[in-house]
């Protein structure tokens, strides 16, 4: 029957199932490998920058930094948060077993 599972009948059905085949991966168009040293070379060649917030030398530029730094902790214990809730509420209680 070629690749994939054996036809096995469906408990509820019994109907065979169709065999599973191995899902393909989408093509992904292709990126960078380092986009921050196109972006430096970028700087280099033309004398400008391809983002805003790398330019260091900009007034606002530790403000955007310190905002970067501080959002990204919140977020951080946003997820901490949710994951301690989340033991919290189901704590005691076993996985469902989905055989």
């Amino acid at each position: 029957m070629g690749r994939g599972r054996l036809h096995v009948a469906h408990p509820r059905t019994r109907r065979a199932r169709a065999p599973v085949r191995a899902a393909r991966r989408p093509s992904r168009p292709r990126r960078c490998a380092r986009p921050g040293a196109a972006a430096f070379t970028v700087y280099r060649v033309f004398g400008i920058w391809l983002y805003p917030f790398l330019d260091a030398s900009a007034p606002w530029a530790p403000a955007a930094y310190a905002g970067i730094y501080s959002a990204c902790w919140a977020f951080f214990g946003v997820v901490a948060l949710e994951f301690r809730a989340r033991a919290w509420l189901f704590r005691g209680r076993r996985a469902l077993k989905l055989d």
